[in-house]
């Protein structure tokens, strides 16, 4: 008996028989990332207690026919990969080398590999793997540092090509007005641009890369060059489209319920309230999944400690973000609106530029300064100091520290 390619079929009898094959080949193996995991701490930005309620041990990340196997350790693995051998010949399967790949995360102080494909350490029957910098897995991009650059790359470039292949029947067809366009936008570019949006622990910098595409494509819609200088926000109420930003906080936040409603056997759940054991690095950490979840809680205003109970009715907390997440956009728009009008010279801002001639007022000092060095190549006066009183307890520097009657700089003197 056989099944085709692409047999719904197939799949169905070639999971159990897969499954099989990598229980044999993880079989008295003991490797894998041991995770603690303690379901009493909820998310929260407070260091996690050194108490836990139990390890857990990350061996394998099966999708389908996809295998990811993690070990901090180069012996283990290369043991792995001739137990996964040894079992695939038993059961007459076959490894294809070519889609075998081996990225090495490299630890703090640690050279990363960037370049061209070279050969790894590990082997499979004779042959050595590719160790890459990044590399493609169900449908995304992983890379070796942690950054989600790669992955932003390519979901622009999949977007444009969904794009590309609808220009001349859709986009630049005159019979078609632009709500029937934006469904189609809704429909094939915006899934193909925020495919594992929910995943991301995404930057500012990338935000608006993805939101630059996105308003460009708008205003080819609209049919709208850049020219005629109309406002990003205008178009948004045009054509009822939302920020990418609040996007990807609602498809964030529905992951999260989702993952605070299954069982505490389920592997996401357990990985959500885990931690890998150890410190993290002295210094700015990378950002992380749940650092964006606490970003959103504060901006919606949904306290740390209650989402679960939020989570658990699954309409209540999906009216919730969305209500939520619908305040933050009027928000982010009236104070847009507030900043375009203070640079049109509609509205008076805080700060004027004091030079002879010159009307502009700003919201921000900064952006007097910045003004005053562009224009004028200098900077405005800065407000006379004024001496503050030393108690014996100390007295408060200017960004709010405790300093024990000296200044930040003269202690930081004396350890150069």
């Amino acid at each position: 008996m056989g099944f085709g390619r692409g047999m719904c079929l197939g799949l169905s009898f070639f999971l159990p028989f897969f499954e099989a094959v990598i229980e044999e080949a993880l079989e008295g193996w003991e490797g894998g990332v041991k995770v603690e995991v303690d379901f009493t701490q909820p998310i929260s930005s407070k260091k996690p207690s050194k108490s836990f309620s139990f390890v857990m041990k990350v061996t394998d990340l099966k999708f389908a026919d996809n295998l990811g196997a993690p070990d901090p350790s180069e012996q283990r693995m290369q043991e792995l990969a001739d137990r996964l051998q040894a079992a695939c010949k038993r059961w007459s399967l076959q490894i294809s080398i070519k889609k075998t790949e081996i990225l090495v995360q490299p630890v703090a102080g640690e050279k990363r590999h960037t370049g061209n494909l070279r050969p790894s350490p590990i082997s499979i029957n004779g042959q050595p793997l590719q160790e890459v910098q990044e590399f493609r897995y169900l449908g995304g991009m992983i890379s070796n540092d942690g950054s989600l650059d790669p992955e932003i790359n390519l979901r622009i470039q999949r977007a444009g090509m969904v794009w590309g292949r609808l220009q001349g029947e859709v986009w630049q067809k005159g019979g078609l007005i632009a709500q029937t366009k934006m469904h189609l936008f809704r429909g094939a570019v915006l899934p193909a641009l925020l495919y594992r949006a929910e995943t991301w622990a995404v930057q500012k910098d990338q935000v608006y890369r993805l939101e630059s595409w996105c308003m460009a494509r708008a205003r080819q819609i609209l049919r709208q060059p850049r020219t005629e200088r109309m406002p990003d926000a205008a178009i948004r109420r045009v054509l009822g489209l939302s920020p990418i930003e609040s996007l990807i906080r609602k498809a964030r936040l529905r992951w999260l319920g989702h993952v605070g409603r299954m069982g505490k056997e389920r592997l996401p759940r357990q990985l959500l309230f885990g931690h890998l054991a150890g410190d993290r690095p002295v210094g700015r950490p990378l950002l992380r999944w749940t650092d964006c979840v606490l970003s959103d809680f504060r901006q919606l205003g949904i306290n740390e400690a209650e989402w679960q109970s939020l989570a658990a009715n699954r309409e209540e907390w999906r009216k919730l973000v969305q209500r939520g997440v619908k305040e933050v956009e009027e928000r982010q728009r009236e104070e847009k609106e507030e900043k375009r009008a203070v640079r049109k010279g509609k509205k008076e801002g805080d700060f004027r530029c004091g030079a002879e001639g010159c009307k502009r007022s700003f919201l921000s000092e900064r952006g007097l300064r910045i003004h005053m060095s562009r224009i004028y190549g200098k900077q405005p006066a800065k407000p006379p100091y004024v001496k503050k009183e030393i108690t014996k307890q100390g007295r408060v520097s200017e960004k709010g520290s405790l300093v024990l009657g000296c200044h930040v700089k003269q202690i930081l003197a004396k350890y150069r």
